[in-house]
């Protein structure tokens, strides 16, 4: 099954950037893709160490992704010319 990941940049503060990712996974054979987000070193009082969300997601689902994920870059740093 493919995956890919994306490091969280922010992390729980400045000095702290662990485990925190978002990954993708699809497979052609079942037809999914699922979205979740993971935090597997998190500090203990968050509450989050090892566990996540996740999100399966149909064509139109994640065409609707893309399109709020477009929008919500071009309005925070400016659209890409």
């Amino acid at each position: 099954m493919p995956k890919e990941i994306v490091i969280d940049q922010s992390g729980f503060n400045e000095d702290d950037r662990r485990g925190l990712r978002a990954e993708v996974r699809w497979s052609r054979e079942a037809e999914y893709v699922q979205l979740a987000t993971v935090a597997d070193e998190a500090p203990a009082a968050s509450g989050l160490g090892g566990e996540g969300w996740h999100v399966s997601l149909d064509r139109r689902g994640i065409n609707e992704m893309i399109r709020y994920l477009r929008r919500a870059r071009d309005q925070a740093f400016g659209r890409d010319e």
